[in-house]
């Protein structure tokens, strides 16, 4: 695993501490746990449910709050941002290119990322995978589908992406979850594509929803494993033995 790089993305209510403190058995029993970059998310938000009590006094966060159209964007934008190792920032902060007579030209925000992924898109990759956590997975699995349905042709911007208690994404078109009803190409249902860990907990409320995110991915790249738990990464020595070892599956089959 030398070189490996791993983006650690948490859920609403908490931030890259708190995952970081939550996951950190599951990491080093898979051996990754120094190559995990852990990340806040942009928003403030209220605590989750019941998190204060274990990690009292935080700067709670969140990838965005309600799924809007454009604060799904935003989110997109931003985790696009940290996969290319892009300077982050609001969208008045992202540099504008000139006119040969210096006038600075006004760039919408979309054109303004647009500009960033054209002119990274030869760049080596920041990170080679995501370890998510509840809208942590939503997130990332929003811009994998988003990525394989308006640039189709294009490479998926990381390599392996392991889903911990995670959900469907909520389309930015619809703002509704994607269903696979939904994803049909003009050849070929769109999915994702790389591969894929689904860590759910059997006992979690949105366990159904865990499975319905494994269905988006295509045949053969996603893995899913249940364990004696709820909302919350695997706490039990046997579940984080088994948990690391698919992991340790997941990234060498990434790296073939």
């Amino acid at each position: 695993m030398d070189g490996l790089r791993v983006l650690g993305l948490h859920g609403k209510g908490t931030n890259s501490e708190i995952m970081k403190a939550q996951v950190g058995p599951l990491c080093r029993a898979a051996e990754i746990e120094g190559h995990v970059q852990f990340e806040s998310g942009p928003v403030p938000s209220v605590p989750y449910h019941n998190i204060e009590r274990f990690f009292p006094g935080q700067d709670y966060r969140a990838w965005y709050e309600a799924p809007t159209s454009e604060k799904l964007r935003e989110a997109q934008d931003y985790l696009s941002a940290l996969l290319q190792g892009r300077p982050l920032g609001s969208p008045d902060e992202v540099p504008k290119p000139q006119v040969s007579d210096m006038r600075k030209v006004t760039l919408s925000r979309s054109a303004a990322f647009d500009l960033y992924n054209e002119l990274s898109r030869d760049l080596p990759r920041a990170f080679d995978g995501v370890i998510c956590f509840s809208q942590g997975c939503a997130l990332a699995a929003g811009l994998l589908l988003q990525t394989s349905i308006e640039h189709p042709a294009e490479e998926a911007p990381i390599k392996f992406a392991i889903f911990i208690c995670g959900s469907r994404p909520f389309s930015p078109v619809t703002t509704q979850r994607y269903n696979t009803r939904e994803l049909k190409g003009t050849d070929a249902p769109i999915r994702i594509t790389i591969p894929t860990l689904h860590i759910i907990g059997k006992q979690d409320g949105a366990r159904q929803e865990g499975h319905l995110l494994a269905s988006l991915c295509a045949p053969g790249t996603a893995e899913v494993l249940e364990f004696d738990g709820g909302h919350a990464p695997p706490r039990k020595s046997k579940d984080i033995q088994e948990v690391a070892r698919a992991i340790k599956r997941l990234v060498c089959k990434a790296q073939a």
